[in-house]
């Protein structure tokens, strides 16, 4: 399950007074690996993002710090400073480069880092508590974990040439979901031979068909990172064009960016549902994109999700809301295979039918503006009572 050349693990450094579940996960290369990473798009970066952006200039990577409870974000010159210290004992514990330490952080913005706590957790319990197995793994993802109510990982295996090859993602999100690059993490680990250029294009091309279109609240977070390793311990011979090796990794990556972001979804602070909405017909790509997120984002309509109710007034009033010139007397709307909808009028579905299709944990709602041939894809959430209780707790 564990890549090659990897060793992954979890510790409780007690850097919340309040808990003793394991709060700094770190991931290990034993060869120095090419790298690469989105970030979140706010112009508010936390300080760890700040810092392994810097980093990861050199296009390289060998040891991933990454803590919860503490974003570390909104410290100012002090908080920069904390994450560097972090990079530099990493550093020293682990005999390598400073900067080839990448730092993360989630949990509560404003907060500072507890650098003595940390530092006395890692001396006292690293390397040795770093494994290659299931259990490495789930301590790993559970460290990195904030308001999530499970560990979320996958992993891949593939063959090139007879050699072995395999894939891992673990990921953490549950709430301030939407990103353009939300508080989540996900660290791709992959023992694959593979040049940096292309481990570049498959990453971000892998990030735009799935962490760029989920929505669990519409915030962006000061946080978000997506970074993949690749070290090269499958020996394989090394991918420096796109042949069809490449495209057995790409696709390979793709399920397992697609799967953890709709892990995050289904995990959506107080979410009881998982809704793909699709919206087809549009003239432009931007437009699709527009009236997906729109609709995914609007509180009236996911809290009708919420109470079964095929709501779909509050979807065409979503749709009319954008400033974007759609003509609302052409939409056809569908919740799951039945049109509700058609030229923007309600058809005669019974209510209790469509209501059957939203009572489901997972469902489709299909908008066509009928004006073109562009479509958009997003998976977003329902909104409950619990969203409310952990966002006031």
């Amino acid at each position: 399950m564990i890549p090659e050349g990897f060793m992954v693990g979890g510790i409780t450094c007690g850097i919340s007074d309040k808990s003793t579940k394991k709060d700094v996960g770190l991931i290990f290369s034993e060869n120095l690996a090419i790298a690469s990473a989105c970030f979140t798009k706010n112009k508010l970066k936390a300080a760890p993002v700040q810092l392994s952006m810097r980093h990861l200039k050199n296009k390289r990577a060998q040891l991933i710090i990454a803590n919860s409870v503490c974003a570390n974000a909104c410290t100012g010159k002090k908080g920069l400073r904390d994450a560097e210290e972090i990079s530099k004992f990493g550093s020293k514990i682990f005999g390598i480069k400073e900067n080839n330490v990448l730092v993360a952080s989630t949990g509560t913005i404003g907060d500072f880092l507890p650098l003595e706590k940390i530092k006395s957790g890692m001396k006292k319990r690293l390397p040795f508590s770093l494994g290659n197995d299931k259990d490495s793994l789930l301590a790993l993802a559970t460290a990195i974990m904030t308001t999530d109510s499970f560990p979320k990982f996958v992993s891949e295996r593939f063959y090139i040439n007879k050699k072995k090859v395999n894939i891992l993602g673990i990921a953490k999100g549950a709430g301030m979901i939407c990103p353009d690059m939300a508080t989540m993490f996900c660290f791709v680990l992959t023992d694959l031979n593979i040049n940096k250029k292309l481990l570049k294009k498959s990453l971000q091309e892998s990030v735009q068909k799935s962490f760029n279109i989920i929505s669990v609240d519409g915030e962006m977070s000061t946080n978000d990172c997506v970074i993949i390793l690749a070290n090269g311990c499958a020996k394989n011979k090394m991918i420096d064009c796109e042949n069809k090796h490449f495209k057995v990794f790409r696709n390979k990556l793709d399920a397992i960016t697609l799967t953890l972001a709709k892990m995050i979804v289904k995990d959506g602070e107080g979410a009881t549902k998982l809704v793909q909405i699709e919206v087809k017909g549009a003239k432009t790509c931007r437009q699709a994109n527009l009236v997906a997120r729109r609709i995914a984002h609007s509180p009236l309509f996911k809290t009708a999700l919420f109470g079964n109710d095929p709501n779909w007034g509050r979807l065409l009033a979503a749709c009319g809301s954008l400033r974007e010139n759609i003509n609302l007397q052409r939409i056809d709307v569908y919740f799951g295979k039945l049109l509700a909808v058609k030229d923007g009028v309600g058809t005669k579905k019974s209510f209790s039918a469509l209501k059957k299709i939203v009572s489901q944990k997972e469902f489709k709602v299909t908008v066509d503006l009928k004006v073109g041939k562009k479509e958009a894809i997003i998976y977003t959430c329902d909104f409950s009572f619990d969203y409310v209780r952990i966002n006031t707790s």
